[in-house]
């Protein structure tokens, strides 16, 4: 239980600080981050723009992973 805590409070502490986001939760989170107006935020420069090709391959990455990680979780 305070493994938990603590992690959630250092994923807190990351986000609020401006960390920027890794390449590929960049490319599955481009369309909602538009969305939501997040890369308005001062903070949002700190990650790398998304293009064309890898906002596509985002979508791709965002409707498979939840199934692999399904599958994954079934396995063990």
């Amino acid at each position: 239980m305070i493994f938990t805590a603590n992690f959630q409070r250092m994923v807190r502490i990351a986000d609020g600080s401006g960390i920027p986001l890794d390449a590929p939760m960049a490319m599955i989170t481009a369309d909602i981050r538009d969305e939501l107006g997040i890369n308005e935020f001062s903070s949002a420069n700190l990650t790398q723009k998304v293009g064309p090709v890898k906002r596509v391959l985002g979508k791709v990455m965002a409707m498979i992973l939840p199934v692999l990680f399904r599958r994954m979780a079934k396995a063990k």
